[in-house]
C-alpha cells in the first residue's frame, strides 16, 4: 500500500480549514463556537483541538472538561465557579466571545496588563469584583523584578509606575513562591505587607505553587491555573508548567491592616 501525506491549511487560531491530498482537496467551515459539518479533515479541528468522533466534543484542558460546539457550552461546570475566577456562569465557553477568545484549559483567561521584568499581571472579574493575579519569582519577604529583589513597598511602587494601581482591586492573587512565608519568625510575610499597602485582600502561597499557563497569540489572552492536587502528568505535553519538584499547595489569605494604611497615607 502506498504511503502519502496530506497538507492541512489552518487559520491563526489553528482551526483546520482545508486538506490537500493526492486525489484532491476538501474544506470545511465553522460556526463561531466551532460546530462544523462532518468532513475528512481528521480529528484536529477547531482551535487546534482534538475532536472526539463519537460525541463530536472537544476535551479541553487535557480532558478536564468536554466542550460541546453544537450547544455552545461546556458539559460540566468550571471548578473555579461560581465563587472564584470562573464567574457565575459555570458552563460558559470563552466568556461567550469565541471570536476574540480561546479556552484551551477550560478555565478563565485574560489579557496580561503587564508582561515585563519577570512580572506578569492578569486582571479579571469574580463575584467579589475586580481581581488581579500577579505572577513572579520570589523568596520569603521579597519578589524578584528583573535583576533586583524588591520588598512589598518597593513592589507596590513598581506596579504603580507600570500603571497598575493595586488599591483599585477587590482581591489580589499572588502566584509568587514563598510570598505567604516569613523570612524570620518575627517578620511579616510579603503578602501581609502588600495587603497593608494596597488595603486589599490577598491570596498567596507559603511554598512553591505549581501552575500551568497557556497563551494564544491570536487573541493575546493568557490563562493561568494553580494546581490544587498533583495532576502535573495531565499537562506536561500540552501546557507550559512550572515546578517539577515536590508538589505543594499551601494557600493563605491576608486581610489589610488599617494602621499600616494610615501610616502610608500620612
Amino acid at each position: 500500500m502506498s504511503k502519502w501525506r496530506a497538507l492541512i491549511a489552518a487559520d491563526l487560531s489553528k482551526s483546520s480549514l482545508a486538506m490537500l491530498q493526492p486525489n484532491g482537496w476538501t474544506g470545511t467551515t465553522y460556526t463561531p463556537y466551532g460546530d462544523a459539518p462532518k468532513s475528512s479533515l481528521g480529528q484536529v479541528k477547531f482551535n487546534g483541538g482534538r475532536l472526539e468522533r463519537v460525541t463530536g466534543h472537544y476535551l479541553l484542558g487535557n480532558g478536564y472538561r468536554a466542550f460541546n460546539p453544537f450547544l455552545q457550552r461546556f458539559n460540566s461546570p468550571d471548578s473555579l465557579s461560581p465563587f472564584e475566577d470562573g464567574g457565575l456562569n459555570a458552563y460558559v465557553f470563552a466568556l461567550n466571545d469565541p471570536i476574540n477568545r480561546v479556552d484551551p484549559t477550560g478555565h478563565v483567561s485574560g489579557k496580561p496588563l503587564l508582561d515585563r521584568d519577570g512580572v506578569i499581571a492578569i486582571a479579571n472579574r469574580t463575584w467579589r469584583g475586580k481581581r488581579l493575579t500577579l505572577l513572579a519569582h520570589g523568596l520569603a519577604g521579597v519578589v524578584k523584578v528583573k535583576k533586583q529583589t524588591l520588598n512589598a513597598e518597593q513592589f507596590y511602587n513598581y506596579l504603580n509606575l507600570q500603571g497598575i494601581n493595586l488599591d483599585s482591586y477587590s482581591q489580589i492573587h499572588l502566584v509568587i513562591c514563598h510570598s505567604a512565608s516569613s523570612k524570620t519568625p518575627s517578620s511579616v510575610p510579603f503578602a501581609q505587607q502588600l495587603a497593608d499597602y494596597s488595603q486589599t485582600s490577598i491570596m498567596a502561597y507559603a511554598d512553591q505553587p505549581t501552575y500551568v499557563t497557556t497563551y494564544s497569540p491570536n487573541s493575546e489572552k493568557m490563562s493561568l491555573k494553580v494546581l490544587k492536587t498533583d495532576t502535573r502528568y495531565r499537562y506536561r505535553e500540552t501546557h507550559n508548567m512550572k515546578n517539577e519538584g515536590s508538589f505543594s499547595y499551601e494557600p493563605r489569605n491576608f486581610e489589610p491592616s488599617t494602621t499600616a494604611h494610615q501610616v502610608r497615607k500620612s
